[in-house]
């Protein structure tokens, strides 16, 4: 067993409900060190606990999650993302950002507020507030794998919110 696994053995130990509770009593902003050694299967119980309102998903809620995550285990929250959880973070982007894909024998001016990590996609928050968090998010799945990056921003054109929302519920 590698010291990483003995580590994590004692958080993701604890069954999940066990380990909402940790998180809401520790603080959600306080357990990052936590959120780091949980398992993925315990972030999706407390993600399905902490972003929905009744069958709605809360965006909001579910940005700020992404966010401590990605400050728990950036690494490790791209590959969840990407492998498992594509969908969700499709929606919430979807919820949060307008995207403009620009192909690169396009001439055109691009209008304020928007930023791009590639040249290729342009993406503004709805809530300027929310700007670096989203900034920072992309970043990392962009830094992770490129490809993947691409392929989920692309595919979101596909994406019915409605649907999709019912799908993950």
């Amino acid at each position: 067993m590698t010291e990483l696994q003995q580590i994590r053995s004692p958080v993701q130990s604890l069954p999940p409900d066990d380990f909402f509770w940790l998180i809401k009593r520790i603080g959600a902003d306080d357990a990052l060190a936590v959120l780091q050694k949980a398992s993925t299967e315990q972030w999706q119980y407390l993600l399905d606990l902490e972003i929905w309102a009744k069958d709605v998903l809360d965006a909001q809620k579910t940005m700020a999650w992404i966010d401590r995550l990605r400050r728990a285990d950036a690494a490790r929250l791209a590959a969840w993302a990407f492998e498992e959880q594509s969908v969700l973070v499709s929606l919430a982007l979807l919820r949060k950002t307008e995207i403009i894909f620009k192909e690169e024998e396009d001439e055109w001016d691009v209008p304020p507020g928007y930023f791009t990590l590639d040249g290729s996609f342009y993406i503004k928050t709805r809530d300027s507030s929310e700007a670096q968090l989203v900034e920072d998010f992309l970043r990392v799945l962009a830094g992770t794998d490129y490809s993947s990056y691409r392929a989920l921003l692309l595919q979101l054109a596909s994406v019915s919110p409605a649907e999709t929302e019912e799908e993950l519920y």
